[in-house]
């Protein structure tokens, strides 16, 4: 329930009286895409930086490429999701139609494409609650509460540092490489 809650308002959860704060990963389902084959993802795996609208359209690309299951279903979401944020004229403004940002985007993670249009959204988010399962047991069993939220979870601030370390521990055990946590 409380996955529903803006960040702004999760920021003012506390547990038992302390102020809390919330890490995720960082772009987890590309980074567990390259993590499974062995290479390392760009610098820039959204294409555009945080302050750019289009990344948040590329994020959503990104999870209709894993979650559908051929291009042509792929792009006909990708373009009805276009229409449904609104974004239509900025994508035409900055050069863009909804097939040549696809083909960009999808060019650009040539060495993880093998995984687009193969439905690998569902075995990612798998595995993603297994390592919630076991960033919260690690949590619960010293009585610490910590609340998960889509790739990200809430903890006391005191417990901050463990957070991070134990995201980072799991990751690592599930995909043997490192992955940012902010």
């Amino acid at each position: 329930m409380f996955q529903c809650f803006p960040k702004e308002v999760r920021e003012t959860f506390c547990f038992n009286g302390c102020s809390t704060v919330e890490r995720d990963y960082s772009e987890l389902h590309p980074r567990l895409l390259y993590a499974k084959v062995g290479v390392n993802p760009p610098d820039d795996i959204y294409l555009f930086d945080k302050a750019d609208p289009l990344r948040k359209v590329v994020k959503c690309l990104l999870l209709i490429l894993l979650n559908a299951t051929s291009r042509s279903r792929a792009l006909n979401a990708f373009k009805k999701e276009i229409e449904s944020q609104g974004v239509t004229q900025m994508l035409t403004d900055r050069g863009f139609t909804a097939d040549t940002l696809y083909t960009r985007f999808y060019n650009h993670h040539a060495a993880i494409r093998g995984f687009f249009h193969s439905g690998v959204g569902v075995e990612l988010q798998f595995q993603d609650s297994l390592m919630a399962n076991d960033i919260m047991t690690h949590f619960t069993m010293q009585n610490k509460p910590i609340l998960p939220c889509h790739d990200s979870f809430i903890c006391a601030e005191q417990h901050e540092g463990e957070l991070v370390k134990v995201m980072k521990e799991v990751f690592n055990r599930y995909f043997g490489t490192d992955i940012p946590v902010k």
